[in-house]
């Protein structure tokens, strides 16, 4: 299909179109000696040619974090365990009344993004993934080994679960045996834990460094409590997590090391399985899957009396499995509960603690509800019904990912053959999806729901008719919603515009901001003033953690961080609230209050807040162009490609990607070059 836009210098014509480019040249010999042709391409590409996936890290390429990824690593157990069973009508919740969470904090995490986000600007949210991954992946093995699920990554805190519904105190007390020495062993690898890399020093150039990560990822034994987690000792002094000099600064950078320490809260008690679901036209759409009940607010406050380098839990926990007569001593916090609880710091002595582990020999883990998530495995006889039932609980991003891996193979293969065509059509798919993404989010604080009583009356009913909401206008202004979640304090959910597949050649804020005014609208006729929204625009890092026995999207970024912590600001009560980013973008087309007084965001200093009130006008007329994040190669191709058309040299070029990976955006950066040149008509 040949656009409207032509540009003409001896000429240079511009083409859009589906086709291979595989004999390009053969098919069309006519084409002028001074001449480029830029086509936008579907998803076939040549090597001489702008490929539009990503920004992807030169580290990550290799990284084994996608190996074996199917789409089961990125749903918990609990939700794999429902696939092959007859559907039920959303909503609905499954409680156990011996249930375990542990919620699993990564001290440090706020001033490492701060820090790195001041000193390398849009590469930030990459190395963040690259510095935080092997410790997730630690994690991630520790409570896969005990029998554990891992129910969401939520930025740099895990929440994880054991449960079982046997009616049975043996395997009650089996089960909560393994978690806590699963928290024992977490605490002790992190004990010395560090991360040691090269920052430039702060001048107006950028500078390249380089990344090193310590201690290697390779699995904890089980039962190591003082085996130490780096083969060098960590320069930071006690459990503190400043960053620290290790070396003067040589030459154009400066060697940092930055302590990452866990903090481990764990309730005992009621766990509720919550599942939301969306259908259109009949068909499921989109699911949720979190958990509730009074084990996820007791952990939540548990956390809430340590520090890091803590792990707390209450004296009923404790009296579970503790061996009988035991002199072990813990630290007692007495707290408005009634039932104290007791605290291990990783500075304390933990030998008299391996008496708890010698109760935990061989214990068959399948009889947890939570099971073993070692190996998701998509089975010959079901894998259809597995990957519909799936899908819809995966972000819309992703979903499209595995998606296109699943398009791309012959249906009529037999069983076995289809699966390992999936498997390596996945890796493929995935290695593509980290990216630095230039992108608008929405927080929501759904303060209207509390964590122990979602279950009772209306309540979930209510959610559900909340999330219809949401995703109403997420669909209908073409975002993503990333995911719902339960934490200790309340409900969230994180909207996305800019992930890939869903990126926009205008800035994302001018689509995000009237889905956000409109979910208000509704949010407000149902809440009242029980909620509020914080939103932000920035370059954010859009990958995958975990590994291949549970992994699932993220966005990393200080952007992020703005977002939540808008949300939870007094002041944004009922309110949405957007960050100056946002208000650049889209004043021209909304009416702002602009009167709200400048408040402090943890690790981003006081900053200047805007709530929109409406809609000005249905056209904008100022700048709508976004900033173009994570392209430097690709804009220096384009740079000089045009730089020697200019000079009369034969040049072609060639912009391919998947749909939504920004190859419209490149054309048009192409076209704003072009225009400058006062010797190119463009029309």
């Amino acid at each position: 299909m040949l656009l409207a836009k032509t540009i003409w210098r001896t000429p240079l014509i511009l083409w859009r179109a589906q086709l291979a480019v595989c004999g390009f040249e053969c098919c069309i010999p006519w084409l002028p000696n001074k001449l480029i042709i830029l086509l936008i391409i579907g998803e076939r590409h040549s090597a001489s040619h702008i490929l539009v996936f990503s920004k992807i890290c030169k580290s990550l390429r290799q990284s084994s974090t996608f190996k074996g990824m199917n789409i089961l690593s990125f749903i918990p157990q609990a939700v794999r365990n429902q696939l092959v069973k007859p559907p039920r009508q959303y909503p609905y919740i499954d409680t156990f009344s011996d249930g375990i969470v542990a919620i699993i904090d990564i001290s440090g995490y706020s001033n490492l993004s701060s820090r790195l986000q001041e000193s390398l600007g849009a590469d930030s949210g990459a190395k963040i993934k690259e510095l935080l991954n092997p410790p997730i992946e630690v994690i991630v093995q520790t409570v896969h080994r005990s029998g554990g699920s891992i129910v969401k990554f939520a930025g740099d805190a895990v929440i994880a679960i054991w449960n079982h519904s046997c009616e049975s105190d043996d395997v009650t007390r089996e089960m909560a045996s393994h978690a806590f020495v699963c928290c024992l062993d977490l605490l002790a690898y992190f004990k010395d834990f560090s991360i040691t890399f090269e920052e430039p020093v702060r001048a107006e150039c950028g500078l390249n460094y380089s990344l090193e990560i310590r201690p290697s990822t390779l699995t904890l034994p089980r039962g190591a409590l003082r085996q130490s987690a780096t083969t060098t000792p960590c320069l930071s002094s006690g459990i503190t997590n400043n960053i620290v000099p290790m070396t003067n600064i040589t030459g154009q950078s400066v060697t940092v090391v930055h302590s990452l320490k866990i903090h481990i809260g764990l309730g005992y008690g009621v766990v509720q399985q919550v599942h939301l679901g969306i259908y259109e036209n009949g068909l499921l759409s989109r699911s949720e899957f979190f958990v509730s009940g009074k084990a996820l607010d007791d952990a939540g406050a548990l956390l809430g009396l340590g520090k890091q380098g803590d792990f707390v839990f209450r004296s009923k926990f404790w009296q579970l499995f503790a061996p009988n007569n035991s002199e072990l001593k813990f630290i007692t916090l007495n707290d408005s509960d009634g039932d104290p609880a007791f605290l291990l710091n990783e500075l304390m002595d933990l030998a008299g603690l391996q008496s708890i582990q010698n109760l935990t020999g061989n214990f068959d883990q399948s009889i947890l509800h939570s099971g073993s998530e070692d190996s998701p495995l998509l089975l010959e006889t079901c894998h259809e019904i597995q990957l519909s039932a799936a899908l819809p609980y995966i972000d819309d991003a992703l979903a499209q990912a595995m998606s296109d891996a699943k398009v791309a193979i012959d249906s009529n293969l037999a069983p076995q053959c289809f699966i390992e065509n999936l498997q390596m059509n996945t890796d493929i798919f995935l290695k593509r999806y980290d990216q630095t993404r230039n992108v608008t989010l929405v927080f929501i604080l759904l303060s209207d729901f509390n964590v122990t009583t979602i279950a009772e009356g209306t309540n979930l009913k209510k959610l559900q008719e909340c999330m219809a909401v949401i995703m109403k206008s997420v669909r209908k202004y073409q975002g993503c919603l990333r995911q719902i979640n339960c934490d200790d304090k309340s409900l969230t959910a994180l909207l996305v515009w800019g992930l890939p597949g869903f990126a926009h050649e205008k800035d994302e804020a001018l689509f995000a901001l009237p889905a956000a005014l409109e979910i208000h609208s509704r949010l407000e006729a149902t809440l009242g003033s029980k909620f509020s929204m914080g939103a932000t625009s920035g370059i954010v890092f859009a990958g995958i953690v975990g590994n291949a026995s549970r992994a699932d999207g993220t966005v990393l970024g200080v952007a992020v961080n703005n977002a939540a912590r808008i949300m939870c600001l007094k002041i944004c009560n009922g309110l949405l609230l957007v960050d100056e980013a946002v208000f650049t973008a889209a004043h021209e087309a909304y009416d702002f209050d602009e009167g709200i007084p400048e408040v402090y965001l943890k690790g981003a200093g006081n900053r200047k807040l805007y709530r929109p009130v409406k809609r000005r006008q249905e056209k904008v007329t100022g700048s709508d162009v976004a900033p173009i994040g994570g392209r430097e190669n690709e804009l220096m191709v384009i740079r000089e490609t045009i730089a020697n058309w200019t000079q009369m040299k034969r040049q072609r070029l060639v912009i391919t990607g998947r749909s939504g990976a920004g190859k419209s955006t490149l054309m048009n950066y192409s076209l704003r070059l072009l225009s400058q040149d006062p010797n190119v008509i463009v029309w």
